[in-house]
């Protein structure tokens, strides 16, 4: 039996895995306070307990090593794919559908309506109540 690549670009036998790039615990290095503060505020976190800033930090340090991972595979005379399976396209038939002339069958399913146009509800606004609209 001949096995196929899903994608002609790829190989049929692996290379590597997914889980051979990620990071064992005792293989990522934990990032210091500079990195994890840098990283907080562009998550707009606070972590101000200090268990919890190590745990970020470790979690954050086996993210970055997985990057790494991933950079150091090769990927020399591979073409760009956006998905591993080979594109299928399924094309629906182009028929032309009949067009609504008609004023009032586009306004039929319309909760409310005045004259030919629809009338949209009004505006509500955030911290308002029901009571100070009606006045």
């Amino acid at each position: 039996m001949i096995r196929r690549a899903l994608h002609p670009a790829l190989q049929v036998q692996a290379s590597w895995s997914v889980r051979s790039l990620l990071p064992t615990h005792a293989a990522a290095e934990p990032v210091d306070d500079a990195v994890l503060d840098r990283v907080c505020a562009a998550a707009m976190l606070r972590p101000s307990d200090a268990a919890l800033r190590s745990g970020l930090r470790a979690r954050i340090g086996r993210f970055l090593q997985f990057v790494q991972n991933v950079r150091s595979v090769p990927t020399a005379n591979v073409e760009p794919l956006c998905t591993l399976a080979e594109p299928r396209q399924q094309l629906r038939a182009d028929t032309a559908l009949a067009a609504m002339d008609s004023t009032d069958a586009i306004l039929s399913n319309a909760p409310e309506k005045v004259q030919s146009f629809l009338v949209a509800p009004k505006e509500q606004h955030f911290g308002e109540s029901v009571v100070e609209q009606e006045r």
